[in-house]
């Protein structure tokens, strides 16, 4: 709402959000660095991690912390906490999701009402 301070919680979300995104930032410069071919020199995981708190605070002006820990588990495929927690709390995983909508559109195109009526 316009006029209105956000409460901590949805503060919190938002640097959390922000924090992830250089996250995958760091993650995909540093691949890319280190694909790089012959003598040329490559950043190391600390220094792209510092590289993308710069970045942040030029673009986002939102002070972060980007760990070199966090940034190779992403690149090892370790999902964060967030990603884990939703998918296991998640009320249909994506198959059961795909079915359910399948048998809808059948019943629907056979004629048969969505509801009880």
């Amino acid at each position: 709402m316009v006029g209105r301070a956000e409460s901590l919680i949805k503060k919190r979300q938002n640097h959390i959000e922000i924090q992830e995104k250089w996250i995958r930032c760091a993650a995909l410069l540093y691949k890319a660095e280190q694909e790089k071919q012959g003598t040329e020199e490559k950043k190391g995981l600390r220094t792209v991690c510092k590289e993308m708190v710069e970045r942040c605070w030029q673009e986002d002006q939102e002070r972060i912390t980007v760990d070199k820990q966090t940034v190779s588990q992403r690149l090892a495929g370790i999902q964060s906490q967030a990603q884990s927690n939703a998918e296991r709390n998640e009320a249909l995983n994506a198959e059961e999701s795909k079915s359910l909508i399948s048998y809808a559109v059948n019943i629907a195109q056979r004629g048969f009402p969505l509801t009880p009526h």
